[in-house]
């Protein structure tokens, strides 16, 4: 997912890949208190990662510079600058990410039948279809924005539409983890609309 960065995030160090100390809490948390699989939990950051390289290859492929890729407990992020959401090469980027965990699924299930090559299969099916959600500030919702606006909307205006759409599908969403009782997912949303709004403003 480009550019979701936590707010507490900071960019104090040079390295090139960054693992945010967000991200042990999490793993922890998925698996002693969500009773997770410590491998599949691993697989799924693991994926996350080859999801930002996605972005990082797109980026330098069209010419722009990667500045820094990093992982955090919601996820991770593509450090590109001067992306406009405005080109056609912005929206190659955008959806470079899961894209690349689109075909890594492809692959794994053409390998065969086995329970890891399925499990890798459904993390990155998972990731390319979380991440096109046409939601700001997932990649599907970036590449509404740049969509909107080669479509003749003003800037502005392309990013109204997408929040509204985002947030519909949000509160979609909301409702149907209330309906399954799943008290994380009605947790991390809030979340998420927090940090949407705090990324625009």
């Amino acid at each position: 997912m480009y550019g979701f960065k936590l707010p507490f995030v900071k960019e104090k160090r040079k390295a090139f890949i960054s693992v945010h100390w967000s991200l042990p809490c999490m793993v922890v948390f998925f698996v002693q208190v969500q009773g997770l699989p410590l491998d599949f939990v691993l697989l799924l950051y693991a994926y996350v990662f080859v999801h930002e390289v996605g972005h990082a290859k797109a980026a330098i492929m069209t010419g722009r510079k990667v500045q820094r890729i990093g992982l955090h407990a919601l996820g991770g992020y593509a450090l590109i600058p001067n992306l406009t959401r405005t080109s056609w090469n912005d929206l190659v980027i955008f959806a470079a990410g899961p894209l690349t965990n689109l075909a890594l699924g492809g692959i794994f299930t053409l390998l065969g039948d086995h329970p890891l090559l399925n499990r890798m299969a459904d993390i990155n099916f998972f990731l390319a279809a979380l991440n096109f959600l046409p939601a700001w500030p997932l990649d599907g919702g970036n590449v509404l924005l740049v969509l909107l606006y080669r479509m003749g909307l003003r800037e502005t205006a392309s990013m109204k539409v997408t929040l509204v759409v985002s947030n519909i599908g949000i509160l979609a969403l909301g409702y149907l983890a209330w309906c399954a009782d799943d008290w994380l997912l009605l947790v991390l949303l809030p979340l998420v609309l927090t940090l949407e709004w705090y990324c625009l403003w």
